[in-house]
């Protein structure tokens, strides 16, 4: 089974299970000043799924692989990151309730993803994103539990994270790899046809999801790239090349390159703000360089 057979199905079950909530009434945004900064997520299958079902247990082993990035922000704005699909919104908090509500994914509105979504087979998925997801944060604000109405379908459980200062890694990169030291944002152009066993709008939803992939070159020559699960590795320049060598992915050592994790060599524009991988029969990737 191919890796976009399973992700998209994934997608549409968490939107489903974790949109399906009654709004919270009267809350107000006391408390939640706090919860500021940066959390990491993993995802609790449903309860009472058949352990012996192939699908339900493929399923629970592939949402355990998911990364999960909640980032709260000032104005009780938050971006929630799963499979590389960032979902924006807004929450409120009453005590320890908190209410999320998603307004935007994939920088769409549920609207326009409806539309989008048309000539899929679960054109429907995307009319719980109009439904706020419920949860609550623990009396030590370190941990946040977003679930359905009934808990029956799966809960996402957030801890907070300390990001590594950047100041704090040892500096490993040459001189001529400095000015590489940054964060990307990237895309991929897929080639038609190219993502098998998916209609027309899962298709179209899953180009979109390849649009927002995010990449992190840091100054110990340790690199994150974003696109649908979290790729890590390290990378070097040679030339006018800059190649990415995987070392894991959603959090798992792969080890030694193999088939499944070889390196990307992309190639770096005459301005040094963009970087391209080679067209194949699957699509290309493109980085560019962020401002500042």
């Amino acid at each position: 089974m191919t890796y976009s057979k399973l992700i998209l199905p994934l997608m549409f079950i968490v939107v489903l299970a974790l949109g399906c909530a009654k709004p919270a009434l009267n809350a107000s945004t006391s408390g939640a000043a706090d919860l500021r900064g940066n959390w990491v997520g993993t995802v609790a299958p449903e309860k009472g799924a058949d352990a012996k079902d192939p699908s339900a247990a493929m399923a629970k082993a592939m949402m355990g692989m998911m990364q999960l990035k909640l980032k709260i922000a000032e104005g009780n704005a938050f971006t929630l990151t799963m499979m590389g699909v960032p979902i924006q919104g807004h929450f409120t908090a009453s005590g320890s309730h908190l209410t999320f509500k998603m307004e935007k994914m994939l920088g769409k509105t549920p609207e326009e993803l409806k539309k989008a979504s048309a000539g899929s087979s679960n054109p429907s998925s995307f009319n719980d994103m109009e439904k706020p997801m419920e949860g609550d944060v623990s009396p030590d604000h370190q941990t946040i539990t977003l679930r359905s109405a009934d808990g029956a379908k799966g809960t996402m459980e957030f801890k907070r994270t300390a990001e590594v200062p950047e100041g704090s890694r040892a500096e490993t990169v040459k001189p001529e790899e400095k000015e590489f030291v940054a964060h990307w944002t990237g895309k991929a152009e897929v080639a038609p046809g190219s993502i098998k066993g998916a209609d027309k709008g899962q298709e179209d939803i899953a180009k979109a999801m390849l649009q927002s992939m995010e990449l992190d070159l840091r100054k110990d020559n340790t690199f994150s790239m974003n696109m649908v699960f979290e790729l890590t590795g390290t990378w070097s320049v040679s030339g006018n090349t800059l190649t990415l060598t995987p070392k894991g992915i959603a959090g798992m050592d792969q080890g030694t390159p193999s088939g499944t994790n070889q390196p990307i060599v992309l190639t770096i524009s005459a301005d040094k703000t963009s970087l391209t991988s080679a067209s194949s029969d699957k699509g290309k990737l493109t980085f560019v360089k962020s401002a500042g």
